[in-house]
């Protein structure tokens, strides 16, 4: 029987590869992957945290020292 014409048998597929609805999409072993995607590659700190014109969005108030 072709899987299109199994809709249980297509929900627990689809469950099984990306989560549940309540995961949105990033649950199952799809959400595995991406989790060992972030693990491998972390994010760092913005590369415009030390910009002048944008330092000021990521440091807390300015106390208008120019």
């Amino acid at each position: 029987m072709p899987l299109l014409q199994d809709l249980e048998l297509a929900a627990e597929k689809w469950a099984q590869a990306f989560g549940t609805r309540s995961e949105g999409g990033s649950g199952g072993l799809f959400g595995r992957l991406i989790a060992q995607d972030r693990a491998a590659a972390p994010l760092g700190s913005n590369i415009l945290a030390n910009d002048p014109l944008t330092a000021g969005r990521f440091s807390g108030s300015w106390s208008g020292g120019f």
